[in-house]
């Protein structure tokens, strides 16, 4: 587990990568969460590399004008209005 300016990490290195063999990463979010999984396409095997929990509210934020954009997939950003 890593501390990093109020953020806690919990970081774990994946499988060794193999010649020749796609690797896949699947990165969810969930608010504050973010979660990194590793998956060997040819046998299967999945493993979770990284859970991060964000407690800093700027990071991660994209902004226009000094504003936040919007945080929904579905809402429409600024240049689409």
């Amino acid at each position: 587990m890593v501390r990093c300016a109020e953020a806690l990490q919990q970081y774990k290195p994946g499988p060794p990568l193999v010649p020749g063999v796609w690797f896949e990463y699947e990165i969810k979010v969930n608010g504050k969460r973010f979660t990194v999984v590793l998956q060997n396409l040819e046998s299967g095997a999945r493993e979770q590399t990284t859970h991060f929990e964000n407690s800093d509210a700027e990071r991660g934020v994209a902004k226009a004008d000094g504003r936040p954009l919007a945080t929904s997939a579905s809402s429409p950003t600024p240049a689409q209005r």
